[in-house]
């Protein structure tokens, strides 16, 4: 876990830096250059983007660099993704599922995944997809026939149909879960690798969506689909663990996103008041309340997930911070929407379409009411009389881990000015311009990106654009 261990010192390490510099050149270049024509006269996902992206690294951040990847975090993840999304949550979702897929098969998948399809991933010549575990409790929209999985002498028969698929528009490498049994109990779940273009596949027409056109919306069905046994990547009575680990993280995914699209809102709104509007305006007071809540939230969520991906309390913290967040941004892009008036509806102006995506991102990992009616069945276990007198706001901490938390610096510096689109990086004073990471060497073609010396330092045009803010991925406590 070398990502902790260079937190621990204080802050992202030097690589992790160098991968945000990508970011921010490849979103200043390609996304935001790009987004209102991919949603309004494209309508569909980008390949080339994509492709292009895959190339500077961005669908292996979490594999290992002895496969091929860069080896980092969740968190380091996360922020590639608040880089992407500030101009498109939906290039940015449909970039980190395809990164997703490869972190389970270089993690899970067998030899031959590992040679015949992860390169691809890495390399911007694949891309995947995670189709939605089944949920506790089932959605509005859950389909009619759910996946099933049958043994048979060479590995397994897959029968159903998957909807609702992140990326699934341009994607020919799927994981996807079945009921092995008929039982219907949770044990019985297990995790498949499935592919397009195979006998028994068949790929559905992209879903046409009021917005988020660059997200790829799709399903498949799937007919007598013949799997090897090396295609279970986990087997019955592990699968359910995985499918929460994969729940937990689109739901992280979310929220992160979610607070992007209000801090995009907030900035275009600051930019557009003079010497005294605003004042007194109690709508964007609000809004920057309710993001601080909604950031402290994913905060915690997000530590929890990098300490265990499946606990209780995870899949309890990612829940609630995907529903407060995506509650949170439709009210706070309205307000800031409002606050731009006509400029708001134009096409130019990013503010509206991330308004609508934000209403796609509150149906993706489990819809409103149905995660509502999860929340509702556990009420009287998590807040209960007995579970309210031992809650407390205040958590004691070990001195080992109260150490451990004060050298983590905070990675989101507060704003040099009034505007809350001046930030700074974390090592720089209050004073001190944005510092941008020196650009490494791009990756090899074979997209082995191996540790390499950093680069000189770039030139202005290249430092001219400062990060932007992140939400606050600090640990609790901190």
């Amino acid at each position: 876990m070398a990502q902790v261990d260079d937190r621990s010192r204080g802050g992202f390490s030097p690589e992790a830096k160098a991968l945000f510099s990508r970011a921010e050149k490849f979103h200043s270049t390609t996304v935001h250059a790009n987004a209102a024509r991919w949603e309004l006269h494209d309508r569909a996902s980008n390949q080339g983007a994509m492709r292009e992206a895959a190339k500077l690294g961005f669908t292996g951040i979490e594999v290992e660099r002895e496969r091929g990847g860069l080896g980092l975090g969740a968190r380091e993840k996360l922020r590639v993704a608040e880089i992407l999304g500030r101009s498109s949550l939906s290039f940015a979702l449909g970039l980190m599922a395809s990164q997703n897929v490869a972190v389970r098969l270089s993690t899970a998948g067998s030899a031959r995944h590992r040679s015949d399809l992860l390169p691809g991933l890495l390399a911007g010549t694949r891309f995947g997809a995670v189709a939605p575990p089944p949920q506790q409790t089932p959605s509005r929209g859950a389909v009619a026939r759910p996946l099933t999985a049958t043994k048979n002498p060479s590995g397994w028969v897959l029968n159903g149909e998957a909807t609702w698929i992140v990326n699934a528009a341009v994607s020919d490498v799927f994981i996807c879960y079945a009921d092995t049994g008929s039982s219907g109990d949770n044990n019985d779940l297990a995790c498949f690798v499935v592919r397009s273009g195979q006998v028994g596949f068949k790929l559905g027409q992209p879903y046409r969506l009021l917005a988020g056109a660059p997200i790829g919306v799709s399903g498949f069905q799937l007919t007598d689909y013949q799997c090897l046994d090396t295609d279970m990547l986990v087997g019955a009575g592990d699968g359910w663990r995985l499918a929460d680990e994969d729940r937990n993280c689109e739901r992280l995914e979310v929220a992160v996103l979610a607070c992007t699209a209000v801090r995009s809102a907030l900035a275009s709104a600051v930019e557009n008041l003079g010497d005294t509007d605003g004042i007194g305006d109690p709508a964007l007071a609000d809004a920057v309340t309710s993001l601080e809540a909604a950031e402290a939230l994913t905060s915690a969520a997000v530590d929890d997930y990098c300490a265990d991906p499946t606990a209780t309390r995870t899949s309890s913290l990612a829940l609630h911070a995907k529903q407060f967040s995506c509650n949170m941004a439709e009210e706070a892009i309205a307000a800031c929407l409002q606050h731009l008036g006509r400029s708001g509806l134009m096409e130019t102006e990013a503010t509206g379409r991330l308004m609508a995506e934000c209403r796609i991102l509150s149906g993706l990992a489990g819809e409103t009411v149905a995660l509502q009616e999860q929340v509702l069945s556990e009420l009287a276990v998590t807040h209960g009389s007995t579970a309210s007198a031992d809650a407390t706001v205040t958590l004691e901490k070990s001195a080992a881990e109260a150490v451990s938390v004060a050298e983590v610096v905070d990675l989101r510096e507060r704003p040099n000015g009034d505007s809350l689109s001046s930030w700074a990086s974390p090592e720089a004073g209050a004073s001190d311009g944005p510092a941008v990471p020196p650009m490494p060497p791009m990756p090899p073609a074979d997209n082995q990106l191996s540790a390499v010396s950093p680069s000189p330092e770039p030139d202005q045009a290249e430092r001219s654009l400062p990060p932007m803010p992140p939400p606050d991925l600090r640990r609790a406590g901190s």
